[in-house]
């Protein structure tokens, strides 16, 4: 275990050193790998045993099928090598996700020349969903290639593996490079119960129930009105009976706070708030964030929700 470990450090440090971390990068011959695939392995196996066969018998006709068995074989490396040399690759963005989601990366891919494609290219990080790819002479495509979100925070995933079994399958040309881009992964939004909480504020809403401060109005009289609420002086000269309404300014904003979330896990909480925000926004209510040191004022909005996010994604990291 302790050998694979270590092979695993010194390709890892030869790769480094031999395609250093870049947001662009060109495939050119220091950079690309190419071996046989399984396909060009049973090939050679097959053309060894029409060779040996031709050579025990005699047999000419043998001869000629191993021959262009393999010129095929040779025609095929460069094919292949050439369906990726050259090809530029540039790291646009590394966009969001929450935990346990899978994080979108968008890459862009340049052909080489005006005169050249290049076709059926696979992407893929390890654990990740492989995308295929195609390219038009002297075009560009951009290529979102996935991989599962297993961590709050800034997210690096690494080396991306781009091959091509371009045209026959007899060889598979690859190669890993780091395009030095970064995602950032929200913590995953669980559903709890938090408080609601309102104060008076000149700010708030004007709420006409139960209000005491503020005359809002006249209204019919209905049975069970208080006396005092009655608008006499109305009343005396309309003779009819109307009952005085008055509001009072509330704050109907919502605050979400760590120190209201029970229990001491601290992923738990973030999720929880997380979880929160989302609803909030969904509703089109104000909300404000509370964490130890961090305050984010009321607001809504597609800012706001990414703002407080962006908080908890980073929140003790």
């Amino acid at each position: 275990m302790n050998i694979a470990k270590q092979w695993q450090a010194y390709f890892s440090s030869w790769l480094n050193r031999r395609i250093p971390p870049s947001h662009q990068v060109i495939l050119n011959q220091k950079r690309l790998f190419i071996l046989p695939s399984r396909t060009g392995y049973i090939l050679l196996f097959v053309v060894l045993a029409i060779f040996l066969a031709a050579v025990n018998y005699e047999n000419s006709m043998s001869f000629a099928v191993a021959f262009l068995l393999i010129s095929l074989f040779v025609v095929a490396i460069l094919h292949t090598y050439n369906n990726l040399a050259g090809m530029e690759l540039i790291g646009v963005n590394g966009g969001t996700a929450h935990v346990g989601d899978d994080v979108g990366f968008e890459l862009k891919l340049k052909a080489s020349t005006p005169k050249k494609g290049h076709e059926s290219i696979h992407l893929y990080w390890p654990q990740g969903i492989p995308q295929l790819a195609s390219i038009e002479p002297a075009g560009e495509t951009n290529v979102k290639v996935f991989l599962p979100a297993k961590q709050r925070g800034y997210f690096k995933p690494g080396r991306l593996c781009i091959e091509s079994y371009y045209p026959l399958g007899l060889l598979r040309c690859w190669t890993w490079v780091d395009l030095d881009i970064t995602a950032l992964i929200y913590p995953k939004p669980v559903k709890c119960h938090l408080p609601y909480f309102e104060s008076a504020s000149i700010e708030g809403q004007t709420l006409a129930k139960d209000g005491v401060e503020d005359f809002a109005g006249l209204r019919d009289y209905h049975p069970g009105d208080g006396l005092r609420h009655i608008a006499w002086k109305q009343y005396s000269k309309t003779d009819t009976l109307l009952t005085k309404d008055f509001s009072a300014f509330t704050d109907r904003r919502r605050w979400l706070d760590w120190e209201n979330i029970p229990g001491a896990d601290l992923e738990i909480k973030l999720s929880h708030l997380c979880y929160w925000c989302m609803r909030c926004e969904q509703f089109q209510e104000d909300y404000g964030l509370r964490l130890p040191g961090i305050t984010i004022e009321p607001g809504r909005g597609q800012m706001h929700l990414r703002r407080c996010l962006t908080e908890l994604a980073l929140f003790q990291v």
